[in-house]
């Protein structure tokens, strides 16, 4: 017992001695990177993009930032990837829309009449001012047709007699 006591007193007294004596912070260097946030929505014509720049703060509360981190003058377009033909989305600046974090007016990229086709891969590209390049691609889902042969063509409930307590709609995949 006593050697065991001994013996754990000793590796304490070499971990103490031994141990890093530098300060050790969670934060580094911050490189310059960049993220685009883009949904590709099928149940609407208008789509929307944000582009953001990696950012720094003072201490570790993200909220505490006071610029907003929105990119500019950036280079933002989709295409099929089985065309040549660019669909650009343009830089805008939305004075009617107010950032309430910066209290600045939103900054996104937006596309009007663009309506995804099914089953198609699409990829979007950006270029940075600085000459930065960001790139993705999805395939988009293929349709949907409703079977309303099967469907529940009614909202379910204990009215005219139709008391179910679910609702069930069928569909198959084009």
């Amino acid at each position: 017992m006593k050697r065991t006591a001994t013996q754990i007193l000793l590796l304490f007294a070499i971990v103490i001695l031994v141990s890093c004596e530098e300060n050790v912070s969670p934060k580094g260097e911050l490189p310059e990177k960049y993220a685009i946030n883009f949904v590709l929505r099928g149940d609407t014509t208008f789509q929307i993009a944000y582009l953001s720049k990696l950012y720094d703060v003072e201490g570790f509360d993200p909220s505490t930032l006071k610029t907003d981190p929105a990119v500019n003058g950036a280079t933002i377009y989709l295409k099929y990837s089985d065309s040549n033909e660019k669909y650009y989305l343009r830089d805008t600046v939305d004075n009617d829309n107010i950032n309430s974090a910066y209290n600045t007016p939103a900054k996104y990229y937006h596309i009007k009449n663009f309506k995804p086709q099914f089953g198609k891969q699409i990829q979007l590209f950006a270029q940075m001012p600085n000459g930065d390049k960001l790139n993705s691609s999805s395939t988009t889902p293929t349709g949907l047709v409703f079977d309303n042969t099967k469907s529940l063509s009614y909202i379910p409930g204990p009215l005219l007699g139709r008391d179910t307590s679910y609702a069930s709609i069928y569909w198959n995949g084009i």
